[in-house]
């Protein structure tokens, strides 16, 4: 199967002594703290050709200090701008003729939910038997994570999200 890694580094360190010494949201899964500036994706270009499948790796960028870094789930939201004005059925055939939901994964309307296939691991797979298509598609994805805050006396687990877009598109279109 041919894949792509895209490597998601936070940077644990600075991320713990910011949220230590300012006040930059509530931290909770409804409300998350906007982390993309201790964050470093590697890989998040163009998807290649005959991509099957999308694996999504969080690590910490420094680990000194073990904060407990733990992906929670990766929302996708198709942003496309000849899709936003479509329906929620239309939006879901779109995430079906793009991706394979597989048993870790749940379509709800405009969101493509993936849970982790394993620890800080999530895979997203392609369907590379769709029709060709002219269109590019573009997915914001929410990456949403957990870490312990806070000194070795007394942690607080908040969580976080990154908010970076993808492009994909289905097979006949990436030859």
């Amino acid at each position: 199967m041919n894949k792509q890694t895209i490597t998601i580094k936070v940077d644990t360190k600075t991320l713990n002594d910011v949220c230590q010494n300012a006040v930059l949201g509530e931290g909770t899964f409804d409300n998350p703290i906007a982390a993309d500036s201790f964050v470093e994706l590697k890989d998040l270009d163009k998807i290649k050709e005959n991509t099957e499948m999308i694996e999504f790796v969080l690590e910490p960028k420094n680990e000194n200090k073990p904060f407990n870094l733990s992906l929670s789930c990766i929302l996708f939201k198709n942003v496309t701008n000849s899709d936003v004005i479509k329906g929620n059925n239309k939006i879901e055939s779109i995430f079906l003729e793009n991706f394979i939901v597989k048993e870790k994964s749940e379509l709800q309307g405009r969101l493509l939910c993936l849970e982790p296939y394993k620890e800080n691991i999530a895979h997203l797979y392609i369907n590379i038997d769709s029709e060709p298509s002219e269109d590019n598609n573009y997915y914001a994805f929410t990456t949403i994570f957990t870490m312990d805050i806070g000194t070795s006396n007394k942690n607080q687990t908040c969580c976080f999200s990154i908010d970076p877009i993808l492009r994909a598109r289905s097979r006949g279109a990436r030859r």
